[in-house]
């Protein structure tokens, strides 16, 4: 038997590969003048591959050009000590008209949030930043929730023509087991077991 691609797999689907709009987005640019409503300050807030990352990607990419420098720092759980300590201090050195994009603002300890926002506002550097809950500091954006039809979204846009069909039902059924958790190892694997081995 032949292996075919899976298009659940993590390599296609990591954090910031794409954003796929799910149900009731209000829009890039009406989260922007959010954004800017609060002085270029905001949170996206999610669970687990929800789309987070994709999403502040997009919106830097369009509002890049408003900023002397934009920076963009990914924080995963598996980071250590020293890189987390490292991110903090970077902030703390920068000034005004610098955006600073933290992916993962949670994974810092309490102490580490509290300076990170707190340089940013004495030094008067824009923020965004994803959340698994909303934290305290910085106004929420958007909450992002999975749902079935997101998740339909995003398979009609991973799958190509070489990909045998889904099983609506069999997915559904996956998708409620975990969770609604896009990116799960145990998903990824069902799927592929099930549906890309010809």
């Amino acid at each position: 038997m032949a292996e075919r691609s899976n298009p659940f797999a993590t390599r296609f689907i990591q954090p910031g590969q794409q954003f796929v709009e799910p149900p009731g987005f209000p829009g890039a640019e009406a989260l922007l003048d959010r954004f800017r409503c609060h002085r270029s300050w905001g949170q996206i807030v999610g669970p687990h591959g929800c789309g987070k990352t994709s999403l502040a990607r997009a919106l830097v990419e369009r509002i890049r050009p408003e900023f002397r420098k934009a920076h963009f720092m990914v924080i995963r759980r598996s980071a250590k000590t020293g890189d987390r300590c490292e991110i903090v201090t970077r902030v703390h050195g920068q000034g005004e008209g610098e955006l600073w994009v933290v992916d993962g603002l949670e994974q810092l300890s309490l102490l580490q949030r509290y300076c990170l926002i707190g340089h940013c506002r004495h030094r008067k550097c824009s923020l965004l930043v994803t959340s698994h809950r909303a934290l305290w500091g910085v106004p929420v954006l958007i909450r992002l929730l999975p749902s079935f039809s997101h998740f339909s979204q995003i398979d009609d846009s991973l799958t190509d023509s070489t990909s045998l069909p889904l099983d609506d039902a069999m997915v559904k059924r996956v998708y409620d087991e975990h969770e609604g958790d896009y990116r799960s190892e145990e998903h990824t694997s069902e799927l592929q077991s099930r549906q890309y081995l010809v």
